[in-house]
């Protein structure tokens, strides 16, 4: 072979190598479970560490069958960053469970029709370093407030 083609061989797997390589944030930001557990201790002392790293509270556990992943529900909900400035809010919203993100998943099933629960919601669970709007930073630690009206039929 020749010194061009070789070096254009090299020149490619250097591109191709560096272009793979991926750098991850780390899983939760070092002070955002102290952000979190700090706040919760304050605020809602009664709240339960979920082995996900999220923190709940139910409010009211509610009645009847329980939802499972692929159970389509109707809920209220509230959502807000940690500083308490809301930025969604939703009333008798259809959803099917699967297709929300991670920490409702881990969240409604803890309830049942008529129940109301609050999560606090590390960012890995939530929207991570995506901000689907302006007043959501990155890495944002978020709080729902979830209320199950019922199921869908």
């Amino acid at each position: 072979m020749n010194k061009r083609t070789i070096l254009s061989i090299l020149a490619f797997s250097l591109i191709f190598t560096l272009g793979c390589k991926k750098t991850f944030p780390e899983l939760t930001p070092p002070d955002e479970e102290k952000l979190i557990k700090d706040y919760v201790a304050i605020n809602h002392p009664n709240a339960i560490r979920d082995e996900s790293g999220m923190y709940y509270q139910v409010i009211t556990p509610g009645d009847g069958a329980a939802n499972d992943i692929t159970s389509s529900v109707n809920l209220n909900y509230t959502a807000k960053i940690l500083n308490g400035n809301q930025f969604d809010a939703g009333s008798n919203k259809s959803f099917v469970v699967q297709n929300v993100f991670r920490a409702w998943q881990i969240a409604l099933p803890k309830i049942k029709p008529g129940g109301k629960i609050i999560i606090f919601v590390p960012s890995l669970l939530a929207y991570g370093k995506f901000t689907p709007k302006p007043e959501i930073p990155e890495y944002a630690t978020l709080i729902f407030e979830l209320e199950l009206i019922g199921y869908l039929k």
